[in-house]
């Protein structure tokens, strides 16, 4: 069974200087959703969106695995690393509504991506000192990128009314082919503090989207009490996420973090979706019910996919069966209450604010009473020696 690597492996400042491209494209996947139609969110926007939130975090998962294993400050992997870079600026140059219109490109700019992501692990394959489970585990990824190429590459020339469902299969496909490939990648040691990290500075660089998404609410002219609300959910959402994938993670654990990994797709998505439905609030053209809707949507998805992560924890520090119930029952009382205040802003901001406040402030209490009655147990059982 796989044992991640008790050494901790720093993270690199060329991992935060890769990370910078994120910080662009994800702002530019937010704009996907941030117009209306008819006072909602269109369906072929939300669609791109998803697509394109998978394509963005899928090539950062993969780099993450790749540097957490066998990543060096080589002269090799720093040129491929900033070569990923420039690719990845003009993918995010290409998220704009009308990405229909340069479909082919928008295929080939991903195979590209792939395409080098490819080369990174084949030249890791016929480096010297690896093991026959580390070539084994680079055959998955090699599989993974390969056929993300070629389906990218066919879906590039056939008309997009048929290269669209091409395109949709080869991301499902590959998104799903880790699962398929885990007993391979369960044979090598992952440093799950290092993943943690990483993963975590992505949700960093969502939040600070977010930021970006309320800083029109703190000039001098539009500075209220809904100013300071806003940055109260940015900041819950904040303490809630770090009290779970942070404080309380258990450090060993035995995993290779798939599931970790997986989980934050949801989270990723659910924050953008909370950006965007708080600029929506108040917006006089919007669908109240939708956004309400819209909003509590992404709050579900970061809410219990972050719950989910529990599994991570200290032993001492598993929720219990009175954790979820007081989590849903907070939930839902601020979700029910919203809808059926959706055309008064200000009672859905408090309200929501008030239900954010409320799952973290639970959260936060719950990790605090465990912790205190773990140090007297260990007291206690001290004394006793």
């Amino acid at each position: 069974m796989l044992k991640s690597t008790i050494k901790h492996k720093n993270v690199e400042f060329t991992e935060l200087f890769y990370d910078l491209v994120f910080v662009y494209a994800i702002s530019k996947t937010t704009e996907l959703i941030h117009h209306l139609h008819g006072g909602v969110v269109g369906g072929e926007a939300f669609f791109a969106f998803i697509m394109t939130t998978f394509v963005l975090v899928d090539a950062w998962m993969l780099q993450t695995v790749f540097t957490n294993q066998y990543g060096k400050n080589s002269f090799l992997n720093l040129s491929i690393m900033f070569v990923k870079m420039m690719i990845l600026l003009v993918f995010a140059g290409m998220i704009v509504e009308d990405w229909h219109d340069h479909f082919d490109y928008l295929c080939w700019t991903i195979a590209s991506l792939s395409f080098v992501l490819f080369v990174q692990y084949f030249a890791q394959y016929y480096s010297h000192g690896l093991t026959k489970a580390e070539r084994i585990s680079i055959r998955g990824f090699l599989g993974v990128t390969g056929v993300r190429v070629f389906g990218m590459l066919a879906a590039s020339h056939f008309p997009i009314a048929i290269g669209i469902y091409i395109y949709l299969v080869t991301i499902i496909v590959t998104f799903l082919m880790p699962i398929y490939f885990r007993r391979r990648f369960e044979r090598i040691d992952i440093n799950f503090v290092h993943l943690v990290e990483r993963i975590s500075l992505l949700t960093i660089i969502n939040l600070g989207e977010m930021i970006m998404g309320i800083a029109p609410f703190f000039t001098l002219k539009t500075f209220t009490l809904s100013s300071v609300l806003y940055f109260t959910i940015v900041a819950c959402l904040f303490m809630y996420y770090f009290s779970v994938l942070n404080h309380s993670i258990d450090e060993h654990a035995d995993t290779n973090g798939m599931f970790l990994m997986y989980s934050h797709y949801p989270i990723y998505i659910g924050l953008i979706m909370i950006t965007v439905s708080m600029s929506f609030i108040s917006h006089n053209d919007a669908n109240v019910h939708f956004v309400t809707l819209f909003m509590y949507a992404g709050i579900f998805m970061l809410q219990w996919a972050v719950i989910a992560n529990n599994m991570y924890s200290k032993p001492h520090l598993s929720f219990d069966a009175k954790y979820y119930a007081v989590q849903l029952w907070i939930f839902l009382f601020g979700s029910v209450a919203s809808y059926n205040l959706a055309h008064n802003d200000a009672a859905v901001l408090h309200i929501t604010t008030a239900t954010i406040a409320a799952i973290t402030v639970h959260s936060i209490g719950f990790f605090y009473m465990r912790n205190l009655q773990e140090r007297r147990r260990l007291r206690k059982a001290g004394l006793d020696k």
